[in-house]
């Protein structure tokens, strides 16, 4: 497989500056550019057309799910990976609404990241994963998606009396 481009997203400099270094010790990944926030974010990508991003959800100003959105209706070829402090269902099923491939943990180890992104690159969604292993999430996500349906069919139903 060739180099994977990489845009890493993160409000906080120290943290981008640490993905930075341990990315670019692996020789099939290149940083193609950072971003502090989801405008610049969306700029980047659309300037730099990488592989992947890996972005933070709580960023400042446009946040991570819609820029994920923005990335995924304009470059639908691109990994999106999130990182966040809350793996709460809701937000789990935004991600996968908004075309995220990985939901993780603020907290994950270099390894399990580092298999992530390559899981990733071979166009594989992770987030699926995450729902099937925690179960709290699977129901919450279920649920939501139950809703989805409900919400689809009934607006069917009414749509010719409108």
């Amino acid at each position: 497989m060739s180099v994977t481009s990489i845009v890493l997203v993160h409000a906080h400099a120290l943290f981008r500056e640490g993905l930075r270094h341990h990315l670019s010790a692996q020789p099939e990944f290149r940083i193609a550019g950072e971003a502090s926030n989801g405008q610049q974010a969306i700029q980047l990508v659309d300037y730099s057309d990488p592989d992947l991003v890996l972005m933070e959800v709580d960023l400042p100003g446009v946040n991570g799910l819609e820029v994920s959105r923005a990335i995924k209706r304009t470059h639908p070829h691109v990994g999106i990976l999130l990182f966040s402090s809350a793996m709460d269902g809701q937000q789990v099923v935004k991600a996968i609404r908004a075309g995220v491939a990985a939901y993780l943990p603020r907290n994950i180890e270099w390894p399990s990241l580092l298999s992530t992104l390559h899981d990733v690159r071979r166009g594989d969604y992770p987030i699926n994963e995450l729902v099937l292993s925690l179960p709290d999430v699977a129901s919450q996500v279920l649920a939501a998606f139950r809703q989805m349906v409900v919400d689809e069919d009934t607006q069917s139903i009414f749509s010719p009396l409108s």
